[in-house]
């Protein structure tokens, strides 16, 4: 899966959530992945598929944790690797369960 079909399916799952103010979340997810995207490129790190897998983690690094796809689903469109790193980034007890960030 491309990039780009990529984060379109992860603003897809996110398409209707906003934040307190009223600003649409999906901006987040393409803000997280190209900032990892760009930090893997402007180190010169990883290889061209480490690249694309920790890009795509970083479009849906809040899937699980804030929408109803399953883990099942992500590894089945974007494989192993990208759906073990997304669910390492998710913090099961949700939004209001902190603890896990401190």
């Amino acid at each position: 899966m491309s990039l780009k079909s990529g984060f379109l399916f992860f603003k897809s799952l996110h398409k209707n959530q906003k934040y307190n103010d009223g600003e649409l979340y999906w901006p987040h997810l393409l803000r997280v992945g190209l900032l990892l995207q760009n930090t893997l490129i402007n180190n010169k790190e990883g290889s061209k598929k480490d690249l694309e897998i920790i890009t795509l983690a970083g479009f849906g690094h809040d899937s699980l944790e804030d929408t109803n796809v399953k883990i099942e689903i992500l590894k089945e469109k974007f494989g192993n690797q990208v759906a073990e790193i997304i669910f390492g980034m998710t913090n099961e007890e949700g939004d209001a369960h902190t603890k896990v960030y401190v």
